[in-house]
C-alpha cells in the first residue's frame, strides 16, 4: 500500500494519558490512519512494519523556546546568578561571532533537536535562512525598541517577513508603542506573541519601583540612556494587560518570578507560558511558580532556551528536571508539556503533539534506561533516567537520529 507504515512498539504514552502494551500504529500518507494493541487490521497487512519493540512510542516532541543560532555561543559561559552581568558577557561573545559561525550554530542547533527527539520547535532570535530540514521550525523574530522612533522601523522590519510569530524581547527592552503593534497584528493573523517576561526579580523591580543595577549595567553597555523613563509602576505581567498584549495568542517564556495577581492574570487570559528548566538551574533561581501556574489552570509547556544557559537541546531533559523537581507531577503532565502543550503553544495545528487516528504522524521510538516493564507498571519512571532516542519520524518518514 503506497505511503503505508505499521510501527510496532513495546508501549505508546499519549499525553492525554492514554497507555498501549504492544501497540502498534498503522501509518497513511503521513497521518495516522489508525493504533491499538494487538494486531494491525487487515487494511495494514501489506505495509512494511518497523519494529521496535524494546522501545516507548511518544509523539513527536515540540519546543517552545530556543535560540538556535546561538549554538555557536554554546559551552563558553559558566553558570551564575548574576543574569545581568551573563547577558552582557553574552552580548560581548555574540558580536565577537561570525556570520558564518552563526550559521553553522543555527544548523548544529538544528541537528542536535532533531537527534534529541524534537519534531517541531519556535526559534526565538535574528531571522536567518534556515537550512534545509524536516523540522517544523516557526521563527518569532526578536524585535527590540529602547525608544520610539525605532518602533515603526522595527514594526516594517517584521511584518514585511509575512510571518505570524514575533519576539518582542522583553518589556525592558521593546517600546509599549511596538508591543501594542504586534500584539494587534498578531490576533488578526492568529499568529504568537512571545516575550520573556519576569525573569528575574530585578525585571520586576525596575517596572514596580523603577530601579535595577542589574539592569542599569545593561542599558549602561548596550548604550541606552534611560534617564528620562518613567516606570510603569505595575508588574511585568499587568503593564502587558494594560497593552492588550496579553491573551490567547500571548506565549510568557520563563515567568520566574510572579505573584498571586500575575498568576491569577494570566490564567484569565488565556496565555500560556514557557518554562526553560535548564536554564532556571543555571541562574540558581528561586523555586519556580510551575505548581502555582498548573494550579491556577495555565497552560504550561517546556523550552530548552539555548545552550549558552543549558546544557543541551533535549526536550528530554528538560521533563527529566521538571519530574525531580517536581515528584507529585503526573507522567502525563509531563509529556504533555513537551508535546501537545508546546504544539497548541505553536499553534501547529489540530492534531499535533498526540497520538490518535487523524493526528499528524510526527512520533519518537525511544529506549529507556529503565526496564521497559517497569515503565509499562509506573510510565512515570521514564523520565527518572536517561534515555536513547532510536527514531524520529515527521509525517511517516524516519529523519533522524543519524545511522551511526
Amino acid at each position: 500500500m503506497s505511503g503505508s507504515l505499521v510501527v510496532r512498539a513495546g508501549l505508546a504514552l499519549c499525553p492525554s494519558g492514554v497507555s498501549l502494551r504492544a501497540p502498534w500504529v498503522w501509518i497513511r500518507g503521513g497521518v495516522i490512519a489508525g493504533l491499538g494493541e494487538g494486531a494491525p487490521p487487515g487494511e495494514a497487512a501489506d505495509a512494511p512494519v518497523v519494529e521496535a519493540r524494546e522501545c516507548v512510542l511518544v509523539p513527536g516532541l515540540v519546543n517552545a523556546h530556543t535560540h538556535l543560532a546561538l549554538t555557536a555561543t554554546g559551552g563558553r559561559l559558566a553558570p551564575t546568578p548574576d543574569f545581568w552581568g551573563w547577558i552582557v558577557a553574552l552580548i560581548d561573545l555574540w558580536r565577537a561571532t561570525t556570520e558564518e559561525e552563526r550559521t553553522r550554530g543555527l544548523a548544529e542547533g538544528l541537528r542536535l533537536s532533531l537527534e534529541a527527539g524534537t519534531t517541531a520547535l519556535l526559534d526565538f532570535f535574528a531571522v536567518m535562512p534556515l537550512p534545509p530540514t524536516p523540522v517544523r521550525v516557526r521563527q518569532a523574530e526578536e524585535l527590540f525598541a529602547f525608544e520610539l522612533g525605532q518602533t515603526a522601523p522595527r514594526m516594517a522590519q517584521w511584518v514585511s517577513r509575512g510571518s505570524p510569530y514575533a519576539a518582542p524581547h522583553a518589556v525592558y527592552s521593546t517600546t509599549a508603542e511596538l508591543i501594542e503593534m504586534v500584539a494587534d497584528q498578531v490576533r488578526r493573523q492568529r499568529g504568537v506573541l512571545t516575550i520573556h517576561l519576569s525573569e528575574t526579580e530585578e525585571e520586576n523591580q525596575l517596572w514596580q519601583i523603577g530601579r535595577s543595577d542589574g539592569a542599569d549595567r545593561y542599558f549602561a553597555h548596550i548604550g541606552v540612556d534611560r534617564s528620562g523613563w518613567q516606570h510603569p509602576r505595575c508588574s511585568p505581567a499587568q503593564y502587558l494587560a494594560r497593552l492588550s498584549a496579553l491573551d490567547a495568542h500571548t506565549l510568557l517564556v520563563h515567568c520566574n518570578h510572579l505573584s498571586e495577581g500575575d498568576i491569577e492574570l494570566i490564567a484569565r487570559s488565556g496565555a500560556r507560558v514557557c518554562v526553560c528548566p535548564a536554564t532556571h538551574r543555571f541562574f540558581s533561581h528561586p523555586p519556580h511558580p510551575l505548581p502555582r501556574l498548573l494550579e491556577a489552570g495555565v497552560p504550561v509547556c517546556l523550552g530548552t532556551d539555548s545552550l549558552a544557559s543549558s546544557p543541551s537541546l533535549s526536550m528530554w531533559d528538560q521533563a527529566r528536571i521538571v519530574a525531580e523537581t517536581h515528584p507529585w507531577l503526573a507522567w502525563q503532565t509531563l509529556l504533555a508539556m513537551i508535546t501537545s502543550s508546546g504544539a497548541q503553544a505553536l499553534r501547529l495545528g489540530e492534531g499535533h503533539g498526540t497520538l490518535r487516528p487523524g493526528a499528524v504522524a510526527d512520533l519518537v521510538l525511544a529506549t529507556p534506561e529503565e526496564p521497559l516493564a517497569s515503565v509499562e507498571r509506573q510510565p512515570r519512571r521514564l523520565f527518572d533516567g536517561a534515555i536513547r532516542i532510536d527514531t524520529v519520524m515527521i509525517a511517516g518518514q524516519r529523519v533522524g537520529p543519524a545511522e551511526a
